[in-house]
């Protein structure tokens, strides 16, 4: 039988640039595209980079990164 392990499911999600797609409508194209860009050059995640940068809050950053919301249909 196999489980899923939320935390680590939560380090892959925070650890992918496809969210970028997330950030798109929330920072824009431009940051966004930055925001990828560092990640390929860096060994961070995608949201230590969105909180170094100060493009949101943490609590923003909390709710885009929310796996529920990301597999569900509609906008965040």
């Amino acid at each position: 039988k196999m489980t899923a392990n939320p935390d680590r499911c939560q380090e892959y999600a925070e650890k992918s640039m496809s969210i970028v797609t997330a950030l798109n409508p929330i920072i824009g194209y431009s940051k966004a595209a930055e925001i990828a860009k560092e990640y390929l050059k860096s060994n961070k995640s995608m949201k230590e980079l969105i909180l170094e940068k100060n493009l949101l809050s943490p609590e923003e950053v909390d709710k885009i990164f929310d796996l529920s919301k990301l597999t569900e249909p509609g906008i965040l």
